[in-house]
């Protein structure tokens, strides 16, 4: 029998030859990558064998890295569907500004370099701004990591700035009584004062407390586990409790206000955050023009300045719940007035008299 020849396929990058078997037609067959491979495959091909054509290998397709805006716009719709609006909101706030900055960035071009840059250019962030900035992009990667759209944090182990501690933000009875009296006229900042320096609660729970909130059999303000801050956490309700004054704020506010925030500026707008910060820092421009300064006057003075005195008034478990914190929060955060001499004067006075 005619030896068939052997002929190269430019499209295949193989040899071939047509060869008929036995009680078949002629058909075209792989033979192989080079001449030698092809010969001998012709051989077995005629002696009666199978010559079989490897199984073709397909490339593993490319996989595209996400670019840095992707993973970081996940992140915070994942943040806004399962935590609070709070945490969703200070998380915005760096990862917005980071974006901007590198968002265009393959995840794989990303690197530690990048993050301290963007901390570097933003010359009006303090020390624990800087902290929360670099806290913020580790966790979104992190997650990523952890949710799959990522195999690894290109940012893991990124040395943060240090965080200050808070400084101690409670008014002697001096201040207090300058600052009272500085804001008497201006009624709708002073209500929201009164009410905090009462009750104790945090700026937050004065700005969203509503009419709804109201319970007149205890009285007090109740905010769901949902609503606060340690919610999630100590699977408890917020109850902010009503003393004489604080009561009859609540009571003419909800006249007024049958719903949203009870609180609002003299615009008739609710406080938010920015705008209770710049009203209290337009009120401390003030006090230093009249000549008397309070440089640490903030919205949480307010909530230091009642864990001050009741320090000395109640018990510290009874305190707490009543601020709706930690025996630990206080005694690490709040009850560090105890180390101010012209306190502890005062209180030894109070227990003498």
């Amino acid at each position: 029998m005619k030896t068939p020849s052997i002929y190269w396929r430019a499209s295949c990058k193989a040899y071939y030859a047509h060869w008929m078997k036995p009680g078949d037609i002629s058909r075209q067959h792989w033979l192989g990558k080079t001449v030698g491979e092809a010969k001998d495959n012709l051989a077995r091909l005629m002696a009666g064998e199978d010559v079989k054509r490897p199984e073709r290998h397909k490339a593993p397709p490319k996989i595209t890295e996400p670019a840095v805006a992707s993973i970081v716009d996940d992140f915070l719709t994942w943040v806004e569907q399962h935590k609070k609006p709070l945490t969703h909101r200070w998380y915005k706030q760096y990862l917005e500004s980071f974006k901007d900055s590198v968002g265009t960035l393959r995840v794989g071009k990303l690197t530690k370099r990048h993050v301290q840059e963007w901390i570097a250019g933003q010359a009006n962030w303090n020390a624990n701004s800087k902290h929360g900035a670099a806290r913020s992009v580790v966790r979104c990667f992190n997650w990523a990591v952890k949710n799959d759209h990522l195999s690894r944090s290109p940012v893991s182990g990124f040395e943060k700035e240090k965080a200050q501690p808070r400084q101690d933000a409670a008014l002697d009875d001096a201040d207090w009584k300058a600052f009272a009296k500085a804001i008497e006229a201006d009624t709708q900042f002073r209500d929201i004062v009164t009410f905090m320096r009462l009750t104790g609660c945090r700026p937050e729970e004065a700005r969203t407390v509503e009419k709804r909130h109201f319970d007149a059999s205890v009285p007090a303000m109740i905010l769901s586990m949902k609503e606060w801050k340690n919610g999630a956490k100590t699977k408890r309700e917020r109850v902010i409790h009503l003393p004489g004054e604080a009561l009859d704020i609540v009571k003419r506010l909800m006249e007024s206000t049958p719903h949203g925030p009870l609180f609002r500026s003299g615009k008739g707008s609710p406080w938010t955050k920015d705008s209770l910060a710049r009203k209290f820092a337009r009120w401390r421009a003030r006090l230093a023009k009249a000549n008397t300064p309070i440089p640490h006057l903030i919205p949480y003075s307010v909530r230091h300045t009642y864990a001050t005195e009741m320090a000395f008034k109640v018990d510290s478990l009874i305190l707490a719940e009543l601020m709706g914190t930690s025996v630990r929060m206080l005694e690490g955060v709040y009850a560090k007035v105890r180390a101010r001499k012209n306190l502890m004067r005062e209180a030894a006075l109070k227990v003498g008299s």
